[in-house]
């Protein structure tokens, strides 16, 4: 995008691939996508070599269902990617593992060599030591899908309540619900994300700061990297947010609400000319937004504190063409239209 600038405005972003085959090679990589594929095609073929053994209509039309449930999950991973959610992806290999050992069983039983009396495991321990250890299974079996399902699924619920209270405008009861989410599940980075975002809202900067850095190792959002450096602004930390806006730009060149908050902080450091440069490359980028008008009046204003009356009226005018009837800056920009033509410097 940098060496070809005319393109920015083709670009686009798409934080997952909508594919989670491409999804797996993009996070685990080549190899790791071929296990994957390596177990699907093991189940299938486990599949079909029972279709051919086994006569019993009943037990085909069980492994069959299981079959069409498999197929239906993985037609649809080409459209999505629902094994980032816990519940679908353990629902998933549960599916395969009950199918498998459901064949098992029903091989065995077809040959003979399985007997329904018999013990399939044997500790060999006393029997309070076995009811200790199933119990200690039991608890360690809940303790993991408490961690891996329940978790994420309550943290998920917290979250879109966050969510919701901040379209209220709600911050404080929307950072109330993300702490708790934040809680659950901190491997979330939009949970994290919403938690930092809160904290930002409501003025607690120290806290925004250090959830916001820590939601950037694990959630790449330009949003993210936005609201850390208006947070740095609020300190007066201006380097540091002046790096967090060039990369939210660089993660979408198309984010003009970045380019506008970048412009501002080189006005709150009186670098007039990189503001003039930064709100014109938001308006180059040639999208349709509604805040076009109110871009032009700042340039204009930049020029007229940097002495350049002509370039100010000029922009001035454009400002004044592309705004709404009303807008709450028309009668702004009128004024200072006014006081250029009234004033020695009129433009010719």
């Amino acid at each position: 995008m940098i060496g070809y600038p005319k393109y920015i405005r083709n670009s686009g972003k798409a934080a997952e691939a909508h594919n989670e085959y491409l999804q797996f090679a993009a996070e685990i990589g080549i190899i790791g996508l071929i296990s994957f594929l390596s177990i699907i095609f093991t189940f299938y073929y486990i599949v079909y070599q029972y279709f051919e053994k086994e006569h019993d209509k009943n037990k085909l039309l069980i492994i069959f269902g299981i079959l069409m449930g498999v197929t239906s999950y993985l037609v649809h991973c080409l459209f999505t990617f629902p094994f980032h959610v816990p519940v679908l992806g353990a629902t998933f290999f549960i599916l395969i593992g009950l199918a498998t050992a459901y064949i098992q069983l029903s091989l065995e039983e077809r040959s003979g060599s399985y007997n329904k009396n018999q013990t399939i495991y044997d500790f060999n321990l006393k029997p309070v030591f076995k009811y200790i250890s199933i119990i200690i299974v039991i608890v360690m079996a809940v303790f993991v899908i408490w961690k891996l399902a329940i978790n994420p699924y309550l943290a998920e619920i917290n979250y879109y309540k966050g969510s919701k209270s901040f379209a209220e405008q709600d911050n404080s009861a929307a950072l109330e619900y993300f702490q708790k989410a934040a809680l659950l599940d901190t491997s979330n980075g939009r949970i994290m994300h919403g938690l930092g975002s809160a904290y930002y809202q409501l003025g607690m900067q120290e806290e925004a700061q250090k959830i916001l850095q820590q939601t950037k190792e694990i959630y790449n959002d330009r949003n993210t990297y936005r609201n850390l450096a208006l947070s740095y602004m609020q300190t007066e930390n201006y380097e540091k947010a002046q790096g967090e806006f060039e990369h939210a730009i660089y993660l979408d060149p198309k984010f003009y609400e970045a380019y506008n908050d970048l412009a501002s902080l080189y006005v709150y450091q009186s670098e007039y000319e990189k503001a003039i440069e930064t709100w014109k490359k938001a308006i180059d980028l040639g999208l349709e937004f509604k805040e076009k008008h109110i871009f032009l009046y700042y340039i204009g204003i930049s020029y007229h504190r940097i002495d350049m009356q002509g370039e100010a009226y000029n922009y001035f005018l454009e400002a004044l063409k592309e705004a709404p009837d009303d807008s709450p800056i028309m009668e702004d920009i009128e004024r200072e239209l006014l006081k250029i033509y009234q004033s020695t410097n009129v433009p010719e």
